[in-house]
């Protein structure tokens, strides 16, 4: 039987895939200079892990793992923003070799 944390990792992956389409849409990139392109899967210090199912709802787990449905919204959001602007003034974050960190300095995430 799925762990409490592991259910709410779930239904933090499924709030952000109705999310992503309208937050990363091509025009709204446009407008803001941003990414229109996420990578599928970044590199971490715990090894490769998918953006969407599985680092950012971590990150709201261990950041923000109690909170209601629509703060949980909020942090996913502002997780994945922030990670990708990371990413795009530090090209070779996310890679093999710069892995994306977990703790304070940068974002946490639950190990599993």
């Amino acid at each position: 039987m799925p762990t409490p944390s592991a259910l709410r990792r779930v239904a933090i992956a499924g709030c952000l895939l109705t999310l992503v389409p309208v937050a990363c849409s091509p025009d709204t990139a446009q407008q803001t200079g941003e990414l229109t392109d996420a990578p599928e899967k970044i590199y971490t210090v715990d090894g490769w892990l998918s953006l969407e199912s599985e680092y950012i709802p971590r990150v709201c787990t261990q950041e923000n793992g109690n909170a209601d449905y629509q703060a949980l919204v909020a942090q996913a959001i502002a997780a994945r923003t922030y990670l990708l602007r990371a990413m795009r003034d530090d090209p070779a974050l996310g890679t093999t070799a710069k892995p994306v960190g977990n703790g304070e300095h940068f974002q946490a995430y639950s190990a599993s």
